[in-house]
């Protein structure tokens, strides 16, 4: 049966709290809860006055901002602020109700050109965040593909910042499935270094394909013993044997990951 709504709700007065405005397993949700961020108050400290000047924007206001960005691939920090204005889990993960301002698009790079220019803080909060990320298993999942996004957009602009990104993954198929190889691959090709371990089947197929592994390549993967891998330098293949010590493989405890 047709219906027509009759009543404009747009204009009612209404009273809302933020955190019921937020899907429970939206993702943004599952990165507050895996990522205290905190630590970013010690890394900035010294970058800022006690006691003179105004009252800053909160620096790890400041940093999530662009960890947003990055996150859901948006091209610019002016389109990045314009997005959060009107978007209510953005606005729940910097802490801001719908009254509170968003800060202007260019108080980032004011903020980075007159604080963190020179520094190493991007890569240290960087490398906490992805470390944790990796962690609370973000990082492959088709029906959440923006972790993969942020990896990539992360990945291609580490060398501005002369930072690294370590991808570690059991299985290339992961980055490889049809729902987010637009942006898995990219991390599997863009990194100059690869250490491949012993693997077989489907994944081992997929990893002849994309690094041209030869026969006896193949064989060496196929085997599977513990300490052998191929590490891949640009073009280059090299057969390496990793000598552990009994004492240094207690430290990895008896997990499956052993």
């Amino acid at each position: 049966m047709l219906n027509q709504k009759r009543e404009d709700s747009r204009k009612q007065i209404g009273f809302y709290c933020m955190e019921d405005l937020v899907p429970k397993d939206h993702l943004l949700r599952k990165i507050e809860k895996a990522i205290d961020f905190s630590f970013i108050y010690d890394l900035v400290k010294d970058r800022y006055s006690e006691d003179t000047g105004r009252p800053s924007i909160d620096p790890a206001v400041l940093f999530k901002i662009v960890f947003i960005q990055y996150l859901f691939g948006i091209r610019s920090m002016r389109q990045t602020i314009k997005e959060i204005e009107v978007n209510a889990a953005y606005r729940w993960f910097l802490g801001y109700d719908w009254n509170d301002p968003i800060p202007h698009f260019t108080t980032f790079g004011k903020n980075y050109s007159r604080r963190f220019e020179g520094t190493d803080i991007f890569e240290k909060i960087f490398a906490r965040i992805l470390l944790v990320c990796d962690g609370a298993y973000l990082m492959i999942d088709p029906h959440v593909p923006q972790s993969l996004v942020f990896l990539r957009n992360v990945e291609k602009r580490s060398r501005k910042y002369e930072a690294g990104l370590i991808i570690i993954s059991h299985s290339v198929v992961d980055f490889l499935a049809p729902e987010i190889k637009m942006y898995g691959q990219a991390l599997l090709d863009i990194p100059c270094m690869k250490l491949l371990m012993g693997t077989d089947g489907n994944n081992l197929e997929e990893t002849k394909e994309l690094y041209h592994l030869t026969d006896a390549e193949l064989e060496l993967l196929e085997s599977k013993k513990r300490g052998h891998a191929l590490f891949v330098i640009g073009s280059k293949h090299l057969h390496i044997n990793f000598e552990i010590p009994a004492y240094k493989f207690a430290y990895m405890g008896k997990a499956g990951s052993r």
